[in-house]
């Protein structure tokens, strides 16, 4: 009489055991039916992997890939609000410039009126009206502060 395997792939189950250390340990079996001549189910053979440690270490993965991935929603939330707070802050001083730089047509006949040879210009980087530089006969002198 002899034994073939059954053509199925077999029965995986889990199961935790407790061993002789005392310690719950996670077994992955599988199982295969062993056929007689005649196609009957004459016993079984099993396969028992202990997969604890694997599994432990799968279950610490996937801790540390939900942390990453909340850390970076949460880095993302705070770098969105970081993004529009500059943004806001960034239309803030380009508004405050452009009324800085606004200089009204009184101003501007004021300054004609001086009918200035040249101007010294300290603007600290602003950009002034052309109206303005092209006012004094010989030009604006533009002037930089310096430590050296």
């Amino acid at each position: 009489m002899s034994a073939t395997f059954a053509q199925d792939y077999g029965n995986f189950t889990w199961t935790t055991l407790t061993f002789a250390d005392g310690k719950p340990h996670l077994l992955e079996i599988t199982k295969v039916r062993l056929l007689d001549d005649e196609g009957n189910v004459s016993g079984f053979i099993g396969i028992m992997i202990d997969i604890t440690e694997a599994s432990a270490l799968q279950a610490a993965l996937q801790r540390s890939r939900d942390e990453l991935e909340m850390r970076v929603e949460e880095r993302t939330r705070d770098l969105s609000a970081t993004a529009l707070q500059l943004e806001q802050e960034i239309q803030s001083r380009q508004l405050l410039e452009r009324s800085i730089l606004e200089i009204s047509e009184e101003e501007q006949a004021r300054f004609k009126a001086f009918n200035a040879h040249a101007a010294v210009v300290v603007a600290y980087g602003l950009i002034l009206p052309k109206a303005i530089l092209q006012t004094p006969r010989f030009g604006c002198f533009n002037i930089h502060a310096s430590l050296l």
